[in-house]
């Protein structure tokens, strides 16, 4: 995806009133690393496991002896869970590929393509944010409430803007944006 099409995208969210600060598209490896990382996790994890499991259970038989089920039926539930954490990491690392980034007066716009979903931040969810890399290009990741875990998500930061430009930059317009209009109104 590229800056126009990103623009496109978001633009098409905003809500009557709110006004576009800073848009951008992530660089999707960057972005897709953490899904990656847990496709991979996974995928070794899972063939090991079963494979394992399935070899020790054939070696504990006799030659003429019944299958042993309970082994199975492990390996088959470990394989559908697995398989569900494969297909939601496998996902959600297509989406960046096809994801665009919005700064707005009122919220952070993160779509996943033209039709996909959309997750919008407001300053309220905004409880932390670490920004990582240099200036020319890093990652910007938030943390709304305390510890969270996903079903597929690695760590305490579930979302955030992955792999864009000048994060500084970015991470000076979320403050003066989002967060310092927060303070002011709660004063």
């Amino acid at each position: 995806m590229n800056e126009t099409e990103a623009l496109s995208i978001i633009t098409r969210r905003l809500q009557p009133g709110e006004t576009l600060v800073w848009y951008g598209v992530p660089r999707p490896f960057q972005a897709a690393g953490k899904h990656l990382l847990m496709l991979a996790f996974v995928t070794v994890w899972i063939g090991i496991f079963v494979s394992g499991l399935m070899s020790s259970s054939a070696a504990a038989r006799a030659p003429d002896s019944k299958p042993f089920y309970p082994a199975i039926v492990v390996a088959m539930l470990i394989f559908v869970f697995g398989s569900a954490l494969w297909f939601r990491a496998a996902k959600r690392a297509a989406d960046c590929w096809r994801r665009a980034y919005g700064l707005t007066n009122r919220r952070i716009i993160i779509a996943a393509g033209k039709e996909g979903p959309v997750n919008s931040y407001s300053a309220a969810a905004l409880a932390d944010m670490t920004r990582t890399g240099d200036e020319c290009e890093g990652s910007i990741e938030f943390n709304y409430g305390g510890r969270r875990w996903s079903f597929g998500g690695m760590g305490d930061y579930s979302n955030g803007l992955y792999g864009i430009g000048n994060p500084a930059r970015v991470e000076a317009l979320i403050y003066e944006t989002l967060l310092q209009s927060k303070k002011g109104a709660a004063q």
